[in-house]
């Protein structure tokens, strides 16, 4: 029986809410490693460098915080139903 890593899936859909930002400027959210690493931390255990091979690999761009480095993100439109 295959297995799927759990860790992956949590951490798809955390970064399904964002897109990756291109600049600073359409970034409307600016978080490091560890700042992901704390919202998930109620569902599992990660590391910074999980979390940055993965943002690293799907495309997401690095800015910066005042001297700290930033993953930039864009939080996407909510979904709306049609009526």
């Amino acid at each position: 029986m295959e297995t799927t890593d759990y860790k992956i899936i949590l951490l798809k859909r955390y970064c399904g809410e964002f897109m990756p930002a291109f600049s600073q400027l359409d970034a409307t959210d600016m978080k490091t490693s560890e700042q992901i690493m704390a919202d998930l931390r109620p569902m599992a255990t990660y590391t910074p460098d999980e979390i940055t091979a993965y943002l690293a690999v799907n495309g997401y761009m690095i800015g910066f915080d005042g001297d700290t480095p930033v993953w930039l993100m864009e939080r996407k439109a909510p979904k709306l139903l049609e009526e």
